[in-house]
């Protein structure tokens, strides 16, 4: 019996202090899956699961089977079943709010079902939805950190779609932007003719992050779709992010354009991304008071607000504020001094980068590039290995049709020379490698 296939006749009911289920005019009380093995007695754990209707109190009884599930305890539970049950629990945190409830089922669901941590499930989406709703993003941290390479074959385009918006999404709230931006960019450069409202979303966040990390907006794949990329600047949604995008298509180390920039993203007006619009507006400042640190030396407060387009009361008071929270972040080196209204002293890096840290990073960074040179060598040698054995059928076939015709000398002038697609005949076989030329030095053949 599937997850999705509760039989109508079943309702909840109480029965005393006890949660009961009404099924086929019986009531089972839901505390005898206490006296149930999930591993001796899993058709039965299954059944009781399978026909109750979830609520709150129920969920530990289905984390319980989840932690014992696996495939060679109970076989007959096919992925579509769990597919079902990940919609029962994704519809029952919607209705109950119970969002964080259900995410240390989805979270040992997702593993048991998983090939490998680089596994996109149907799970997933859920996972990741449900992550944001409940505003748990650390809980999602070690499922973001791998980079998805394969899925099964019950995942969507829009499964696909939907997980690395959310985790977009998710990465922004760990304040992981390079990964965010990965993710949105995934989306855009999904393979399309229409653009899908998840696209739409997914472009305007790709705008604001970008501008956030790196004070430009960058450009998108060459291999995303044209029709894709036209409708997202036509698109009336997109209007102001395309300005914005225009705003900001190119470094600049002039105070005019930094003060325009600054303000644009200022009086920026989003229902959807204000928060991610603030975030970006202090990024960019304070990229520009980075720049300012590579031209001058020594700086007066009024002399960076006027660079940044201050021109308030407490302007003074504003940089003051970005100044401390970049030294403290090592973002600038600087030393202030309050005398003459205050004064901003820049120095370089003291760091000499040749301490065991560095090492580290430097070795995690090797390793990485070499992990990722491994895989790139072993979907190169599974690709080519389809090709190898493709193209050896094919030689085969031909080898094959050839020994027909020189054992067959007697029909030789009458055989076709065939091919696993189709026939050429001798004559155009002879002329396509030469074999019918009229130069007497000719022994090719």
């Amino acid at each position: 019996m599937a997850f999705d296939n509760p039989l109508n006749i079943i309702k909840k009911s109480k029965t005393g202090n006890h949660e009961t289920m009404v099924f086929a005019g019986r009531h089972m009380n839901l505390e005898n899956l206490e006296k149930l093995d999930p591993v001796q007695d899993a058709q039965i754990y299954y059944q009781y699961i399978c026909n109750s209707i979830p609520t709150k109190s129920t969920l530990k009884y289905i984390y319980k089977f989840v932690k014992n599930y696996h495939p060679s305890i109970f076989p007959s539970l096919r992925l579509e079943d769990i597919k079902s049950l990940g919609k029962m629990l994704d519809e029952l945190a919607l209705k109950e709010n119970a969002h964080i409830n259900i995410l240390k089922i989805l979270k040992e669901l997702i593993k048991k079902i998983q090939t490998s941590p680089h596994h996109l499930t149907f799970l997933h989406p859920i996972f990741a939805k449900h992550c944001l709703l409940a505003k748990t993003y650390s809980y999602a941290k070690d499922i973001l950190a791998y980079d998805i390479e394969d899925f099964d074959e019950h995942v969507t385009v829009l499964d696909f779609l939907l997980y690395h918006y959310y985790g977009g999404m998710l990465a922004i709230g760990l304040k992981d932007y390079n990964k965010a931006l990965t993710y949105f960019r995934r989306v855009i450069s999904t393979p399309a003719k229409v653009t899908s409202a998840i696209m739409i979303e997914s472009y305007k966040k790709y705008v604001l992050v970008s501008i956030l990390l790196y004070g430009i907006k960058q450009r998108l794949p060459s291999y995303t779709d044209e029709d894709v990329n036209k409708k997202l600047s036509k698109s009336e949604q997109c209007k102001k992010y395309k300005e914005l995008e225009n705003i900001f298509s190119t470094p600049s180390s002039e105070m005019n354009m930094n003060v325009k920039r600054i303000k644009k993203l200022s009086n920026f007006k989003s229902k959807d991304n204000q928060g991610l619009i603030k975030q970006t507006t202090r990024a960019y400042t304070r990229k520009v008071i980075q720049k300012l640190t590579q031209t001058y030396v020594t700086m007066s407060f009024e002399e960076i607000a006027k660079e940044i387009g201050l021109s308030d009361a407490n302007a003074n008071e504003i940089v003051e504020r970005h100044l401390l929270s970049m030294i403290e972040n090592n973002e600038i080196f600087a030393y202030i001094n309050h005398s003459n209204g205050g004064m901003v002293s820049f120095y370089d890096d003291p760091e000499r980068y040749n301490n065991n840290d560095t090492m580290e990073k430097i070795n995690k960074c090797l390793k990485t590039v070499s992990e990722l040179n491994n895989k790139v060598l072993e979907y190169h040698r599974s690709i080519k290995k389809e090709h190898i054995i493709d193209a050896t059928k094919k030689m085969k076939e031909i080898k094959k049709n050839i020994n027909k015709i020189v054992l067959n000398d007697d029909e030789f002038n009458e055989q076709s020379f065939l091919y696993p697609d189709g026939s050429m005949k001798m004559d155009d076989m002879n002329a396509g490698l030469g074999f019918g030329s009229d130069d007497e030095n000719d022994h090719r053949f």
